[in-house]
């Protein structure tokens, strides 16, 4: 008999993975005074993470999340 543990008890679920990656996506708010760059490049990580899990968002959905994660003054300068 194998004693080797099953991969299935000790693996996590994409369904977890998926979850915890959207709402890493949708909670995401850049803060005044911070970095436009490193926050593009966070949220752009996480666009492509979700589009590997196969999140089933849309581009628009990637990009009205994006700009509401921006703090209120930069979307009046947009």
């Amino acid at each position: 008999m194998d004693n080797a543990p099953d991969e299935r008890v000790y693996a996590v679920p994409d369904r977890h993975i998926r979850y915890a990656a959207t709402k890493a996506f949708f909670d995401t708010k850049m803060t005044e005074g911070s970095s436009v760059r490193e926050h593009g490049i966070k949220m752009l990580s996480l666009v492509e993470k979700l589009e590997d899990l196969q999140a089933g968002l849309d581009n628009d959905t990637y990009i009205d999340v994006i700009l509401q994660s921006l703090p209120p003054l930069m979307i009046h300068l947009s």
